[in-house]
Order: structure tokens, then sequence, then C-alpha cells
């Protein structure tokens, strides 16, 4: 049976279903003991229980291939379907993936994978498919009303067919996309949306301007032209790139005429992924997609992304291997097992360490570390051994010593997370690769390129015989604890498993 872990915190929700791989469609799904098998009957059955307000179906890791037909009649009842892992819906053959009216929030790590219609439509009023970073792979999106919306999705060679749906926060990679509007008077149809250079948008001549809006487009722009005797017959016009469509180019065979008023607000350029071959979308805090969106979509950074510090991998620990067959670039290290978007480590055994690239704080200015939040959606397992087992206490680990909750009295609280940091006053960016520690100076309370541990939420401090915050010993006197000074961090994880049994 499939060990759910999240319906644990749902809170405020009428009713919440359960589907896994696990269970069986004979269940009623209303219980983690008792889950529905498809994603399809779970859904069938939450949306024709009657229910109203926000509603959870929680779909445990695995990948389900099946097709997903959904009508809900209700007007008034949201539902947020819940990753627990990585959960993948693929299609074979004609499977489609169609849901009709009210929103559906997608929260977790989903993949939408070879749908040949993907389609969320409403007759009525606002149905919206709300990825918040799903993605979307190798799929059609289908003809639908207008209403429908895709938000915040991750676009990879998808097609869309003649109708657009409206789109908001996506990022689009090597996909074709239609942005025709069914209505001259819909002037939000695509907003805030990150087009990769492979990628091409097709509009028509006389669509309003403004539908199109606040995008950064670095692919191709096909137009198709209107006449006395309208579209029909009528050939697409391709510009090379947003400049080109603005400016127009009269030497051309044919000659593509200029629009200057499309795509205002918009623009083309490198939005400075940190580490899209990863699967890390986060950005530098130079991208030209930071908080040039229109702020009434997404979070008003186009693509909807986020400042992050981006994704390092360490080469050097045995290796790498592939871990999925249709992602090419998506590695770890093969002595680790990946359980959907877990990672578990063997018995009393170390398997290396995750580590961060370098991030600037203080806004690039020298001065105190007041503490370091954690940016990572982390669960644990429950511990068996010390009090603390309803508490779902952390083993910690440092340097030979483990602390497994046994003894609340030990200097570090076992319950407690921490990390190792380096740390650096230099004005520009520290090395990486190979130099990944040059300028690492510790502000001279380590030794040059060094890890410290500290605990997460609190100021880290070493004290004077170069004990950090989060190691045994640390002399937390005032007059002996010194604050970490930086512009740069870099911060390292461990992955070691300290029980034996």
């Amino acid at each position: 049976m499939h060990n759910f872990r999240k319906h644990l915190t749902l809170v405020n929700y009428t009713a919440v279903y359960f589907c896994s791989k696990a269970g069986s469609d004979s269940n009623p799904g209303t219980s983690p003991d008792a889950p529905k098998a498809s994603v399809s009957q779970v859904i069938f059955t939450a949306t024709n229980a009657g229910h109203t307000g926000l509603v959870a179906i929680i779909i445990g890791e695995g990948v389900y291939e099946e097709s997903i037909n959904v009508s809900q009649p209700s007007l008034s009842v949201t539902y947020n379907i819940i990753a627990e892992g990585k959960v993948v819906f693929k299609a074979s053959g004609s499977n489609q993936f169609i849901m009709t009216r009210r929103p559906f929030n997608f929260l977790g790590n989903f993949e939408f994978r070879n749908y040949q219609i993907m389609r969320v439509t409403d007759n009525s009023s606002g149905s919206s498919f709300n990825c918040n970073g799903a993605k979307l792979r190798n799929c059609t999106l289908g003809a639908g009303n207008y209403a429908y919306t895709f938000t915040n999705c991750v676009l990879e060679g998808v097609v869309s067919s003649v109708v657009a749906p409206k789109m908001f926060g996506c990022k689009v990679f090597n996909s074709q996309i239609t942005g025709i509007s069914p209505s001259a008077a819909q002037l939000d149809h695509t907003y805030n949306n990150d087009f990769d250079e492979e990628s091409v948008f097709t509009i028509r001549s006389t669509d309003n301007t403004t539908n199109h809006n606040f995008n950064n487009l670095r692919g191709k722009i096909r137009v198709q032209v209107y006449n006395t005797a309208g579209y029909e017959g009528n050939p697409y016009i391709t510009y090379n790139s947003l400049q080109e469509l603005w400016a127009g180019n009269p030497t051309s065979n044919p000659p593509k005429p200029a629009y200057p008023g499309h795509f205002p607000n918009s623009f083309s350029a490198n939005p400075e992924y940190n580490s899209k071959e990863l699967g890390d979308y986060t950005v530098k805090a130079s991208s030209p997609n930071l908080r040039t969106g229109a702020t009434t979509y997404s979070n008003g950074n186009i693509g909807n992304v986020e400042l992050g510090i981006g994704t390092y991998i360490d080469s050097s620990i045995n290796g790498r291997a592939n871990i999925d067959p249709d992602n090419p670039n998506a590695f770890f290290s093969p002595e680790l097992q990946i359980i959907g978007d877990a990672v578990s480590v063997p018995l009393n055994q170390t398997l290396g360490y995750i580590e961060e690239d370098w991030l600037q704080v203080n806004g690039g200015a020298l001065g105190e570390i007041e503490g370091v939040d954690l940016f990572h959606n982390l669960e644990f397992n429950t511990s068996y051994v010390g009090p603390n087992i309803a508490n779902m206490n952390v083993p910690d680990y440092y340097n030979g010593q483990p602390h497994d909750g046994a003894n609340l009295s030990v200097t570090r609280n076992p319950n407690r997370l921490s990390f190792q940091m380096m740390w650096s006053s230099q004005v520009n960016k520290p090395g990486n690769g190979a130099e990944a520690y040059a300028g690492a100076d510790n502000g001279g309370l380590l030794a040059p390129a060094t890890w410290g541990v500290f605990y997460y939420f609190d100021k880290p401090l070493v004290d004077l015989a170069g004990v950090c915050s989060g190691m045994p010993g640390f002399d937390a006197a005032a007059n002996n604890a010194r604050a970490v000074t930086a512009r740069w961090i870099k911060r390292r994880y461990w992955l070691r498993n300290d029980y034996t049994s």
C-alpha cells in the first residue's frame, strides 16, 4: 500500500481523496488506506460527490497511463490535485486529457506526457489549468472555448491547435503555439510567457494588439495576413524575430510588412535560467524576466520565474547516470535511489553531497549574515530513536558524531537542520567547477576554502577557536562568538543515513 505523507498536513479542505498505484478502483478513495487506482476514477468520484469549497485529490507517485475526461457539474468548488512524489500522466495512442469547468490546481511534481488532445474547457465561465510549474511534454493543446486558461506551466515539444488557449506565466520550449484570439474583444490572451529560440508563435494580423502582452519572445513569429477575402487560403508570413516583426522586411521575398503595435511591453532577451538543463528554472538576479511582466498575472515575472541560486552537481561523485529516458539532461549519482522526488540513502552510508552554486547576499555589500532560510522543499521520515517520534525529529550528523534524538541536552539540538557553508568577502563571484572554492576566504574566521557547519534560521557564528555554531563544542559566549560577514555564500548538504538497522 502506498504510504501517503502529505495528507497529514492538509487543512481547510471540504474533502480529501486518494489515488495510488497500489490502490484499487473498488476502493472509495476517501482515505489513505483505501485509495483509488486510476486518476480518472478518483477525479470522477470527487467531482460527482456534490462538494463545495476546496477539495484535495492526492495522487501517489508513479506513472499513470490512461485517458482522463472529467466534466465537473458544480460551479462552487475548486480542486487541488497534489502530487505525492513525482507523478506522470502518460498517454498511449489516442488517450486524451480533458477537464471541463472550474479551476483545477496541480500542486507538486507533475508531468503530462504524449497526450494528443489536452484541454480544459468551459462553455460558460473561466476554467483554468493552474500548473504551478507542472510540465507538459509532447502534448497537443486541443481547441476549446476561449475561457479556458493554462497558467504557470512548463511546455516542451507542445503544439496548440487552431484556437489558442489563454496562457499566463508559462515557460515554452521547442513548441508551436497558436495565439489566434477567437474574440477581438478579448484583451488578455497571452501574457507573461517566456518563449525560447526553438518555439514558433502564430497570430493573425487583425488580432487586437494587446492580446499578446508582456512576453519574452526569442523564437519565430508567424502572421496570417487578412485581406478582403478574409483568411481562407492566405499563407503565413514567418518573422525570424520580434524585432523583424516590428520593423518589417520590404526586401524579403515575399516582402514582410511591419507590425510595430503588436506585442507591446514585450522583448527578446536571454532569460538567464540558472540550470535549465537540470530542470532548474530559477533565474539569476540580472534576468530581464524579473519584475517586467504584468503584475495582474502570475507573480509579475515573465515565465513566472523566481530568483534562485542555481543547481550544482559535483560530477566527481562516482560519475553520473541517466534517470529519465525521455530527458537525457536529468542526471544523478548512480548510488542514489530516486523514489519520486525523494532520495533513499542505504543504512549507515554516506553517498556524497549536494552542493549549491555561489549565492550573492546583502545585495553585494559586505555585511553580517543574520540568518539563512531553508529554500528547499524537504521531507523526512519519522526517526525511531529518541523521545520525539511524534514530532518527526531529524537525525543530525557531523564529523563522526551522530545525534539521533535520544539526548536533548547535547549541545547540538538533534531536531535542527544544519548545513555546511563557506563564504567570501570579495566583490566578484568566486570560482566554479575545478575552481569552485577559489575566493572562499571565509572572512578570516576559518581557513580558506573550508566548510563550516551552521543551523538554519539562526545567525551563523564562529567562536575564537574556529568552531562554528552548528558544530559540537561551540562557545556561545557573546565575547567569543563572531558573526559571519560576507558578500557571497556557498552551501552544501551531506547525503547520509546514520541508522544501522
